[in-house]
């Protein structure tokens, strides 16, 4: 979060050596962390329910308003029922050094009494979606209160390791009742290794100097 500045001076040969300040320039270093655009991860599930209840609405933003989430269905992921070996897996467009993921259980009004939110869930991650290595075994996830309120998140440490895939093997749900499993949203935070956000944007033409 910090800004640095520079500047780049002329100074004239002897005998006066006069000073021409240049620009002020700047730069500002990212935060910890940052969000990956869900627009740049692909994610596929076990099945789905319906063509509302898609695996993408786990990533687009559908719902939320700021950290709050809806208790709208079609806001958010339900598989097929029965589903016997549920899992969702996402893929970013390149390696990422992964910080934590946020996951907003699924919170419709039935919740309460139906119980599709995860209870328990293994992680994995990898590299090249071949190999796999285990973040954690069973993390169990909060259920959602089913309601319009719904503001946080469940976070996920992911210990800063590099991976290109990540997939969550849902174990159970919170009802018990049916194999269903739901998901409202998931978001990622990663480590900013590369700039971004150029101004002007990279292969801008006939830009007029500031």
């Amino acid at each position: 979060g910090t800004t640095y500045y520079w500047r780049m001076d002329e100074v004239n040969g002897a005998p006066d050596h006069t000073v021409f300040k240049g620009d002020v320039w700047s730069f500002t270093v990212e935060p910890i962390s940052i969000q990956i655009a869900g627009s740049t991860i692909a994610v596929t599930a076990s099945s789905l329910s319906n063509e509302t209840s898609m695996p993408e609405k786990t990533i687009d933003g559908s719902g939320l308003q700021g950290s709050m989430h809806s208790a709208n269905q079609e806001d958010m992921w339900l598989s097929a029922a029965p589903d016997l070996t549920p899992w969702l897996m996402y893929e970013f467009d390149r390696m990422q050094q992964l910080d934590q993921m946020l996951v907003w259980n699924s919170n419709s009004t039935s919740e309460g009494f139906i119980g599709w939110g995860i209870k328990d869930v293994n992680i994995e991650y990898s590299l090249d979606g071949v190999e796999w290595a285990i973040l954690s075994e069973s993390t169990q996830l909060d259920r959602a209160p089913g309601l319009a309120t719904y503001e946080t998140p469940q976070v996920v440490d992911f210990r800063m390791v590099q991976a290109k895939y990540v997939r969550l093997n849902i174990l159970n749900n919170w009802g018990s009742l049916l194999k269903q499993y739901g998901v409202s949203e998931v978001q990622f935070y990663s480590l900013p290794v590369q700039a971004r956000i150029p101004d002007p944007a990279t292969g801008s033409v006939d830009v007029l100097p500031s």
